[in-house]
């Protein structure tokens, strides 16, 4: 009996003094991961459409073939909804526009006109917005295939909302990344 509780013994303490090792290893890794993380430089943040500027001039395409340059859509607050056919969070957004067609502001964004920019091909544009019921008469509905749009219009993930007043200026943008920037007060 002496020599199974002698051996119990050992056993416990060299369990023991092995797991003092890997703790101090542990701790030891941890304090140099602390310290990389002291001497990091934080990531540039990409860039976003400044707020009170003209909204950039981009040529849009129609499912239809027509082009329509941006400026031309002006005259009133306009909400420019920028979808990808392979998101996730752009379904729930076209479901809640073909839900809401018959509102005159479906987002509450204060506007009087909702227009609906894809920036994935035409045929998955259609494909996306016929599944999910938004009506092109209801909204206007665009494709950015090449992602000129995207690009000019700094979006960087989708869906992203932009608001521009009567003027043409930046009122908010909103992203599934960055949440919402808007400016204070509007100039309609």
């Amino acid at each position: 009996m002496n020599a199974v509780w002698l051996g119990s013994y050992l056993l416990m303490w060299a369990l023991l003094l092995v797991i003092a090792v890997v703790l101090l290893s542990v701790m030891r890794n941890m304090g140099r991961l602390y310290h990389m993380l002291e001497q990091a430089q934080p990531a540039a943040v990409a860039p976003s459409l400044p707020l009170n500027e003209p909204l950039p001039a981009a040529t849009l395409r129609t499912l239809a073939g027509e082009t329509v340059a941006t400026p031309t859509l002006g005259g009133t607050a306009t909400l420019f909804v920028v979808v990808s056919p392979h998101c996730g969070p752009c379904h729930d957004v076209l479901d809640h526009l073909a839900a809401t067609a018959t509102t005159h502001d479906p987002f509450d964004a204060g506007v009087d006109h909702t227009i609906l920019i894809s920036v994935g091909e035409r045929a998955e544009t259609d494909a996306v917005v016929r599944e999910h019921g938004v009506s092109p008469t209801a909204f206007p509905i665009f494709f950015d295939n090449n992602g000129v749009l995207a690009a000019a219009w700094h979006v960087h993930a989708t869906p992203t909302f932009i608001t521009v007043d009567a003027h043409n200026r930046i009122v908010s943008v909103r992203d599934q990344g960055s949440g919402i920037r808007s400016r204070c007060t509007t100039n309609r």
